[in-house]
């Protein structure tokens, strides 16, 4: 079986809008530093970063890092960080890790703009 790399497509569905859509596992350093880059290479004028979680199947403890260091991101340069579509198991890992508390949830990513 073979394992599903972290795909990251970047989208600007707004002006001050970039949205991140994650397809694969968001496990292991290579899987981080690709979503660290893609959220590095968001232009200045960006307000909301949207992670659209919809198409991550896995996630290690790899992953949880990236998604605090994305938050820590988001504060320093006044971003909005907000996580869509997360499945059960996705949620689970986040909650298990107790970073729910940090991080700001929509249903969808069109959800997350309209906030």
């Amino acid at each position: 079986m073979a394992i599903e790399l972290l795909h990251v497509a970047a989208e600007r569905p707004g002006p001050e809008v970039e949205l991140l859509r994650l397809r694969g596992r968001l496990s292991g350093p290579g899987a981080s530093k690709r979503l660290l880059e893609a959220a590095a290479a968001t232009p200045a004028g960006v307000r909301l970063l949207i992670l659209d979680m919809n198409g991550v199947e896995y996630m290690d403890g790899a992953g949880v890092g990236a998604l605090a260091q994305l938050c820590c991101m988001a504060r320093a340069t006044k971003r909005r960080l907000v996580l869509t579509a997360m499945n059960s198991r996705v949620r689970g890992i986040l909650s298990a890790a107790d970073m729910l508390p940090m991080l700001e949830e929509a249903a969808t990513p069109a959800a997350a703009m309209a906030r």
